[in-house]
């Protein structure tokens, strides 16, 4: 059982919510196929592309059913990207991420299971998986 993660802005992912699918951010868009990152990879993604940017959502994705294809890109990294649109069946969990003056990360799951958690880098209790956790602070 694979997963890869996805960030979307608010707008992005309200807009998408109530489909089947998901087309992509404005970027994806652009570039002909929708962006995914590993949690190894999230922490940079975040920092490199929605720094200033919140709240954003963070797509957790089951990829047992998707044909991800792994491309070189930032780092000389494979990154996972998918050409196609992005079944929502296979949103697995949904987490809504709030930067806060403190440099805090404020995370709501709107998934089934409602959960909030405030991560810092010196109290860590996330409802991100704990691999994630470790890469976003």
């Amino acid at each position: 059982m694979g997963k890869v993660f996805k960030v979307c802005e608010e707008d992005e992912w309200e807009g998408a919510k109530n489909n089947e699918f998901f087309a992509g951010s404005k970027s994806d868009l652009r570039d002909g196929f929708i962006h995914f990152s590993t949690s190894e990879q999230l922490k940079e993604t975040l920092e490199k592309h929605f720094k200033l940017k919140s709240p954003l959502y963070l797509l957790e994705v089951e990829t047992d059913d998707l044909e991800i294809e792994w491309e070189m890109s930032r780092n000389n990294q494979l990154f996972p990207h998918l050409y196609e649109p992005l079944p929502l069946s296979t949103v697995t969990n949904i987490y809504k991420i709030i930067r806060n003056t403190c440099s805090r990360i404020k995370s709501k799951s709107v998934g089934s299971l409602i959960k909030f958690s405030v991560f810092c880098k010196t109290n860590c209790r996330c409802s991100f998986p704990k691999k994630i956790c470790s890469h976003i602070l």
